[in-house]
């Protein structure tokens, strides 16, 4: 098994990989669909290669390709550190799991990280998740989501109102 970076040709299999990575994983936020599929190949086909913020790395065994990699170098503008790297997706199929392969391409992409400028690097995981933990990883924030109608049901004031048409729980300012 060679780990390498990834080329347009290996496109076919990152896709192929991906739609496995859904179909395991099964994400409850955000929900993906075919089109979707379709928008993140033509996403890194359009990156790769092109675009020096991309980290794109496989794992191959002869014609084989049984694991990616895909990050990228973003900049913030307020905050520390400004520089840093995100991992977005790592997959390895199954036969291929616990023989090092994971090791490998998160190995070779936190050194491309770091080689681009990389101050820190950050991973989302699904709910539940804590091997990242286990491995030392620190968790920084939680993510919550709702659809906007329930999110603004969320803020709705809840309290009685005062006389003067604000609820009590309702900040005024003069």
């Amino acid at each position: 098994m060679i780990v390498r970076p990834a080329t347009l040709p290996d496109l076919i299999w990152i896709r192929m990989l991906y739609a496995q990575l859904l179909e395991e994983v099964r994400p409850l936020y955000p929900s993906y669909d075919a089109t979707d599929l379709e928008s993140f190949t033509s996403s890194v086909a359009a990156r790769l290669g092109a675009d020096p913020h991309l980290v794109c790395w496989v794992a191959e065994d002869g014609p084989v390709i049984g694991g990616f990699v895909i990050g990228e170098i973003l900049h913030r503008l307020i905050g520390h550190p400004r520089i840093f790297a995100t991992a977005h997706w790592l997959y390895i199929v199954p036969p291929w799991r616990n023989q090092g392969v994971g090791r490998a391409l998160s190995s070779v992409a936190i050194e491309d990280f770091i080689a681009r400028g990389a101050q820190a690097i950050e991973l989302a995981a699904v709910p539940g998740d804590s091997q990242w933990a286990h491995r030392g990883w620190t968790p920084v924030a939680t993510t919550y989501s709702l659809p906007p109608d329930a999110a603004r049901a969320t803020v709705i004031p809840h309290g009685p109102a005062n006389g003067t048409g604000q609820h009590v729980d309702e900040v005024s300012s003069p």
